[in-house]
């Protein structure tokens, strides 16, 4: 990434996410994200035309089956919103190595 050192993006890591909001919540972030919502000023986001409707979530499903020695991993990435035709399709899914 440009302009952050490996140091700092091992720092921030833990805290990045690519299926959330555009917006964090503070509410239901976690206790460092929170704080730095807290610490910034604040200011209305535009709306996007490619943001969801914010009834919609998004969420990553991991399952994992064991079974004779051997094991298997499986996840989803999955959207759940009224505005859905189905209401939770697939947004990807794939197995882990």
């Amino acid at each position: 990434m440009l302009g952050i050192t490996p140091t700092v993006f091992a720092v921030i890591r833990p805290h990045l996410t690519l299926n959330g909001p555009p917006q964090a919540n503070a509410a239901s972030a976690d206790p460092i994200v929170a704080a730095a919502l807290a610490a910034a000023p604040q200011a209305e986001a535009a709306p996007s035309p490619l943001q969801p409707p914010p009834d919609m979530l998004t969420t990553r499903i991991t399952a994992t089956a064991f079974g004779s020695g051997a094991s298997a991993t499986r996840f989803a990435i999955v959207r759940f919103g009224a505005a859905l035709p189905s209401g939770y399709p697939s947004a990807r899914w794939g197995s882990r190595s």
